[in-house]
């Protein structure tokens, strides 16, 4: 009977590790599980800093937590030590504590913080990744300071703008790399959930273990990969490719369509991208980013019913155009001659520099071989790109 109830204790409270990507919300989730379900008067997590520990986040009524008592924790499986009539189990996660205190029988103490010691792996891994989390966080407001110091200096080098712009779009970037990386993680820790309850149960298997740890395998090569699509964005052009609009598009998909998916907005191509162009791919990815992400703040703000942004091929005898169209509110005509200006926007200080759509409109003009205009159509707007076939080299399909 006692073991039955220690698998069911075991199971509840290794599900609870690793929910959720911000550390005080996973934390919490974790000690209200390990606390209720092993009888404890109250859980806390302690961080160390600097030589002292400081408290993340705690539950229950016990409120006298005394973390220098856990310290012998730090070199043991745990730690247990007297406070009262009472007792306090230590667990370290790295140089962190989890402490829970309990009225109960030193042997009941002892089963238990044998059974936590074997999660204190899953918990340190899931500590970790929320912290990256918070890092990429913490790199998002660093990169915003530096944006605004980098606009200022632009102002007089143009040549510095394209450069700088693509820092400006960086800390959405790894907003995207944390939502693309979300389910491979989740993925991950559910495998190894099933892995650890199979070797309690003693139900585990040769064969069956090689395929979970083959799912692991494939989560992490997803995760590998997502990091070089986002790198290959940031390297720099040197020179003209070849590549067809259609490759272009999905390139830019590949970066930001978690997002969109996240938000709600739906993604739609009409017509044939099976133009060639020779020309500066990476720019034409920042520009069509720039246009995507315009068109998602637009919906966003103003809460348009059925999102969705729509990505139109379509030439003349002249001119590629690829237009992107959202269903928003369009551009108000009293500013529409303005919208290209460097420096002028219309969005918050803190979402917008004003440099994006006036970046696009160089990139395409100087680099690209093309124009950018716009269109209401009521409602929403295209954004277009005009390639020049001459210019630009453009191919017949293929």
């Amino acid at each position: 009977m006692q073991q039955t109830k220690d698998l069911v204790i075991a199971y509840e409270c290794i599900n609870a590790i690793g929910n959720a990507l911000e550390l005080k919300a996973m934390l919490l989730e974790v000690l209200m599980a390990f606390g209720t379900q092993s009888g404890a008067l109250g859980a806390a997590y302690f961080e160390a800093k600097e030589g002292e520990y400081r408290l993340l986040v705690k539950v229950g009524s016990y409120e006298a937590f005394q973390p220098e008592l856990g310290r012998e924790a730090l070199e043991r499986a745990y730690g247990v030590t007297t406070l009262d009539s009472l007792y306090q189990l230590s667990l370290a996660v790295q140089n962190d504590l989890l402490l829970l205190v309990y009225d109960a029988s030193r042997a009941h103490i002892d089963r238990i913080g044998t059974m936590f010691a074997g999660f204190r792996r899953k918990l340190m891994i899931s500590v970790n990744a929320c912290r990256g989390v918070e890092q990429i966080q913490e790199l998002n407001e660093q990169l915003e300071e530096r944006v605004q110091t980098s606009v200022r200096l632009m102002r007089e080098q143009e040549k510095m703008l394209i450069g700088q712009s693509k820092l400006a779009t960086m800390g959405e970037m790894m907003s995207m790399i944390a939502h693309q990386w979300r389910q491979p993680i989740t993925t991950i820790g559910m495998v190894a959930n099933n892995l650890i309850f199979d070797l309690q149960m003693s139900e585990m298997r040769s064969d069956d273990m090689i395929k979970e740890l083959e799912v692991i395998d494939a989560q992490v090569h997803h995760l590998a990969k997502t990091i070089d699509d986002f790198r290959n964005f940031f390297r720099p052009d040197k020179e003209k490719e070849s590549f067809t609009l259609q490759e272009v598009i999905d390139d830019t998909l590949k970066i930001l369509l978690r997002s969109f998916d996240n938000n709600g907005i739906a993604i739609m191509i009409e017509g044939n991208g099976g133009y060639t162009l020779r020309s500066y791919k990476n720019e034409m990815i920042q520009v069509l980013l720039n246009l995507f992400g315009n068109a998602k703040d637009a919906l966003l703000e103003a809460k348009s019913p059925n999102p969705c942004v729509t990505v139109r091929f379509d030439e003349d005898e002249e001119r590629i155009i690829i237009a992107v169209c959202d269903n928003g509110p369009g551009v108000d005509e009293g500013i529409a001659d303005r919208i290209f200006e460097p420096y002028f926007s219309t969005k918050s200080e803190q979402n917008g520099t004003g440099l994006g759509l006036y970046m696009s409109n160089a990139i395409v003009q100087k680099h690209i071989g093309g124009t950018l205009d716009f269109i209401n159509t009521y409602p929403g707007v295209c954004f277009r790109v005009l390639i020049d076939k001459k210019s630009s080299g453009a191919a017949h399909e293929i």
